[in-house]
């Protein structure tokens, strides 16, 4: 299990990393090859899964002399042991808003990411991002709004008790 991340005594975000192993049930922490182009920022309230062989990481606020969320999305590969921007915005095409305290999936090939805040607004969309032409989408599923499935939940159930 790798964490990567957080934040220390809730007031200074960091970009340590840690792996815990299972079966002797210690923590090591990770360095990251140094030599790699690119170094994490340190990081709170992002998310992160497993994807092939590399933990994908997206969002999350940035701490430090920024102070801002981020909508990058990051790459730490378990064999070389470096981490890789897969994106980072630009002005040519769309992507989700900056942002921390989503909710994100990878499902097969593409990363999810639903919702979460900037800190003012709370965020009620979803966005698709293909991890290989790395490329964002925003989907609009049409009557899939999670107050639309749980009222369309809530009126069945009645239905079914009454």
């Amino acid at each position: 299990m790798y964490i990567y991340g957080g934040q220390k005594c809730s007031t200074e975000n960091t970009a340590d990393m840690f792996k815990y192993d299972l079966i002797k049930q210690t923590w090591k922490r990770v360095t990251p090859d140094q030599e790699s182009q690119m170094q994490p920022p340190s990081l709170d309230s992002h998310t992160a899964g497993v994807w092939e062989n590399q933990m994908i990481v997206f969002g999350g606020f940035i701490g430090a002399d920024r102070g801002e969320c981020a909508n990058h999305v990051l790459a730490y590969d378990f064999r070389t042991n470096k981490w890789e921007t897969l994106f980072q915005h630009n002005e040519s095409e769309k992507y989700p808003a900056p942002r921390m305290a989503q909710a994100m999936a990878i499902v097969e090939n593409s990363l999810l990411v639903f919702g979460g805040t900037n800190g003012e607004d709370k965020f009620n969309d979803l966005w698709k991002f293909d991890l290989q032409a790395r490329t964002w989408q925003l989907l609009k599923p049409e009557d899939l709004l999670p107050e639309v499935i749980l009222i369309k939940f809530f009126s069945l159930l009645s239905l079914k008790i009454a």
